[in-house]
């Protein structure tokens, strides 16, 4: 069976079948799980592939059966049964499944009888698995906790789900470089974000991290000695699993876990909506709700249009999520598996919406999403639409998450314009029910609201709960505030906002504008190439100090994670960028726009390098790249102080007030009076400070208080300025 192969595993037992052969029964199992893996290593002409017909029944009474596999009758040595046995435990008639002989995996429930196809062999190595299971009594399989992994060692670190039929979804990979140099992690180690690299280990089995070590680009080129990773499992298979667009009922109840997708994509002009709710726990005051995330998001894009958010039209296929108390959330384009969003209602509609699209040769696989019933603290009543935030204005919202209920915010950008988060943090506040940052025992970096809102147009997030800090950072305290830096940037090419192409221009023109790659947001599968672009700054003669900011719009670019996972190198293709001075690649998967970079220097010089022809089976995974920049003065937001920092920064003055009060007894007195005075001063000028943020002379700021959001505040270059021409 070298070159074509069909094998039968149930966890126990397992058949491996190949040639001609006759109807015959293969397997009899009492595990709910039974995988089927088709292998085809050369072209077959002439041969037919296989069919096989399979159902579920109820076990004999002298069966011994386990969850993890099959067991047979304790008086017979091998499996044995008769189709008599099987005929007469029929309950529905046959359906049958088509699986395309490329990789792929699919999952048919076994509540009836099952007729599974597979055509004829490729030219090609494929492998298909078609994994069948029973319908689970109770809410069926749900997620996993999140899992924190802090880890030294130099060899690649596998991440997997230990129970068959589950993902990964990777929330944060992390280097660190611990001040000590030991393998111990502490809250004031510089740690740097690795996680676009691994975002194609989303949805599957397990996936290996490299964890060898490598110079820090926002750590000075300090050399990483630790990975932290965080990540969970979700189910695949779980209880209910709907086609959106459904031939009978268009509501579902859900207990447990449910996906909802758009099988077998085509294009085509389709409305589909769904309608999900969760039953209250009854004599339980406990409120359900959903937690939402996305397993696949592959759905045609126009060239002039982005992914996400703001920029999926009317004139576009998308979906939406539309919770009654938090608003509506649209996706559309491409996204790899990630969490998404927790609902306030426990009733939330799906809308679907398919158009005809010119696609090409392309193949698309539509959606999934899987969503899970949860019981959360009931969120507070919904504010009022948000004022839309000005474009490039920069602006900092708190959200409180302990006081009662958990705090929903509102954002809002004009039309055409999405979300980028700028900085987020979570805080262990000393007063909860005050919600004052200014006034924290411990702090970490958080994923949210960007997660659930980058590259919106509009978005309404709500405040989590419980909330534990990684690596018991906080020593598990639970955090109970966050602040998030934001602005609104554009998200696609326009008459104000041009763009200029890798391979096709050589410099930028304007002040802000759009980088692509060939053909974005088409896959780049034209072969090698190496390309350079150059962004200056103005010369001008009005004394400002301008700086060349780098966003991430979009990126997909092949890293040797899904190649080489062991490589020291991160990329296989890339774009470069350098200042002179620092120098950095892009690679992986970022879907959701973000600062990647800024400088002061005179001019940042980007090039593509595409390594090599992507396979045809690869033309869907990568699409190349959308960046954006700005040439201006922005005022970006500091990072918060560490409370270890603090606290060593005021034992230092203890100490030398305790050397000048060691002097001789008459100075001692004007010593004292003097300190207290400067003490006074001291506490008043701290009072007057926000710390996080640093305010030019030349911005724009507004201070206003918000309903149960804390203070905002909004700096940003003067839009007339960036209008103006830098000469």
């Amino acid at each position: 069976c070298d070159r074509a192969s069909l094998t039968v595993n149930d966890g126990k037992d397992r058949r491996v079948l190949c040639g001609l052969r006759q109807p015959e029964l293969v397997l009899i199992s009492c595990s709910n799980i039974v995988d089927f893996s088709f292998v085809s290593t050369h072209e077959a002409i002439g041969y037919r592939g296989f069919k096989v017909y399979s159902q579920t029944i109820d076990a004999p009474t002298h069966w011994t059966c386990t969850s993890d596999g099959f067991t047979t009758a304790a008086t017979t040595a091998t499996t044995t049964t008769t189709t008599t046995t099987i005929a007469t435990t029929a309950t529905t008639a046959a359906t049958t499944t088509t699986i395309a002989t490329t990789a792929t995996t699919t999952t048919i429930a076994t509540t009836a009888a099952t007729t599974t196809t597979i055509a004829t062999a490729a030219a090609t190595t494929t492998i298909a698995t078609t994994t069948l299971w029973t319908t689970p009594f109770g809410t069926g399989a749900v997620s996993t906790s999140n899992q924190q992994i802090f880890t030294c060692g130099q060899q690649p670190l596998l991440l997997e789900c230990d129970q068959p039929g589950y993902g990964l979804i990777l929330h944060k990979v992390q280097l660190g470089a611990s001040q000590t140099g030991d393998c111990t992690f502490s809250s004031n180690d510089c740690v740097e974000d690795r996680t676009k690299i691994y975002n194609t280990c989303a949805g599957k089995t397990l996936c290996y991290i490299s964890t060898s070590a490598q110079s820090m680009k926002s750590c000075n080129g300090t050399k990483s000695n630790y990975v932290y990773v965080e990540y969970q499992c979700i189910p695949t298979r779980p209880k209910l699993i709907r086609d959106i667009c459904p031939s009978t009922d268009s509501s579902e109840n859900v207990e447990g876990g449910a996906i909802i997708s758009s099988l077998n994509y085509t294009s085509e002009s389709r409305t589909c909506k769904l309608q999900l709710q969760t039953s209250e726990s009854l004599g339980s005051q406990s409120y359900k709700a959903f937690k939402i995330y996305i397993l696949t998001l592959n759905l045609p894009i126009r060239p002039t249009l982005r992914d996400q958010g703001a920029q999926c039209s009317e004139n576009d296929p998308s979906i939406e999520i539309d919770d009654p108390e938090s608003g509506v959330t649209r996706l559309c384009g491409n996204s790899h598996a990630r969490y998404l969003l927790e609902t306030c209602s426990n009733t939330i509609e799906i809308r679907y919406k398919n158009l005809i699209v010119n696609t090409d040769t392309t193949k698309y696989k539509g959606f999934e999403i899987y969503l899970e019933s949860i019981q959360r603290d009931k969120c507070r009543p919904t504010l009022p639409p948000s004022i839309r935030t000005p474009p490039f204005n920069i602006t900092s919202r708190i959200i409180c998450g302990l006081a009662s209920g958990r705090e929903t915010v509102n954002f809002a950008c004009t039309p055409n314009y999405g979300l980028v988060f700028l900085q987020s943090y979570h805080f262990v506040t000393k007063e909860p029910s005050q919600c004052n940052v200014n006034e924290y025992t411990c702090l970490y970096p958080s994923k949210q609201p960007q997660a659930q809102c980058s590259g919106q147009q509009t978005c309404s997030y709500t405040y989590p709960v419980p909330l534990l800090s990684p690596l018991n950072a906080c020593q598990n305290s639970q955090a109970d505030s966050t602040q998030f830096y934001y602005q609104c940037l554009p998200m696609r090419p326009s008459l104000e906002y041009s763009t200029v192409k890798f391979c096709f221009n050589s410099e930028t023109l304007n002040e802000k504008g759009f980088i692509e790659t060939p053909d974005y947001p088409n896959t780049y599968q034209n072969g090698k190439r190496q390309c350079s672009l150059t962004i200056r700054l103005p010369k001008n003669n009005d004394g400002k100090i301008y700086s060349i900011y780098l966003y991430i719009i979009g990126l997909s670019l092949r890293d040797t994670s899904t190649i080489n996972p062991s490589s020291a190198t991160e990329c296989f293709d890339s774009i470069k960028y350098t200042d002179g001075d620092r120098t950095d690649s892009l690679c992986g998967k970022i879907d959701q726009p973000v600062l990647e970079y800024y400088t002061n220097k005179q001019e940042v010089n980007l090039t593509l390098n595409i390594s090599e022809a992507l396979p045809f089976s690869e033309w869907n995974n990568w699409q190349g790249a959308r960046l954006f920049y700005i040439i201006g003065d922005q005022s970006l937001p500091s990072q918060p102080t560490s409370i270890d920092d603090t606290d060593k920064s005021s034992k230092g003055k203890l100490n030398l007030g305790g050397l000048i009060a060691g002097i001789v007894v008459g100075v001692l007195l004007v010593a004292v009076i003097i300190g207290f005075v400067l003490y006074r001063r001291h506490l008043l000028l701290k009072s007057s400070i926000t710390p996080t943020v640093k305010y030019d002379n030349d911005t724009i700021t507004v201070n206003g208080a918000t309903t149960n959001e804390g203070t905002e505040k909004q700096t940003s270059t003067s839009v007339d300025l960036l209008k103006e021409p830098a000469t």
